[in-house]
């Protein structure tokens, strides 16, 4: 399970690694929802300024593995292929550049 705060919004992003979704927490309601991804989500980022939140998705034994783009505006999502079982994420606010671990192949992209 994974983390990660948008402190522009107040909203908490939950990454669960054994399902399909992503929860979506406001901080000042404590309301919940769900974000479905599509695959196991694992680790989570989040650039507050664009308002986008990044999760790492994947299954080696599937043979899936991809980046989910959730646009925090209207929690729809898109997918960016990705192989090599994305792991580990950080975003540079700042240049919207998103870094990922590879977990596959100890590399960073």
């Amino acid at each position: 399970m994974a983390v990660a705060v948008n402190p522009v919004t107040n909203k908490i992003y939950v990454a669960d690694c054994f399902g399909d979704a992503v929860t979506e927490i406001d901080g000042a309601t404590d309301a919940t929802s769900y974000i479905s991804v599509g695959n196991y989500s694992l680790e989570v980022a989040v650039n507050p300024v664009t308002n986008k939140i990044y999760v790492s998705c994947g299954s080696l034994a599937q043979g899936k593995s991809f980046l989910a783009v959730i646009d925090g505006a209207s929690n729809s999502t898109t997918t960016l292929a990705h192989g090599n079982a994305p792991y580990f994420m950080a975003v540079n606010s700042v240049t919207n550049k998103i870094y990922v671990i590879n977990d596959a192949s100890a590399n960073v992209t």
